[in-house]
């Protein structure tokens, strides 16, 4: 057991570089690096080798992916995020 806490706050993401994230490659062994903010799905697609008929499915688990990201980000947001498909009412958290 920690002898200090750390609050809430301070376990949120505030820094755009935290909203990276890494997706397998379908056809070599590495990883490839993706942004919650700024990827679309047609971007995870082309550069993971996923075939075109798990658009669908790649697209929900990354949407669901993407939601929770956001609810603990509080940092800049300055535009539509492509996962969402959805402008955020805010532009900083």
């Amino acid at each position: 057991m920690l002898s200090t806490s750390i609050p809430y706050e301070e376990l949120r993401y505030y820094d755009p570089e935290d909203a990276s994230f890494w997706v397998p490659h379908q056809q070599e062994p590495r990883m490839v690096k993706f942004n919650t903010l700024t990827s679309t799905i047609e971007d995870i697609i082309t550069q993971c080798g996923y075939p075109k008929s798990e658009r669908e499915r790649l697209a929900r688990d990354h949407r669901l992916y993407a939601e929770a990201f956001l609810k603990d980000y509080r940092g800049p947001v300055n535009g539509p995020i492509p996962l969402i498909g959805e402008i955020l009412p805010r532009t900083v958290g």
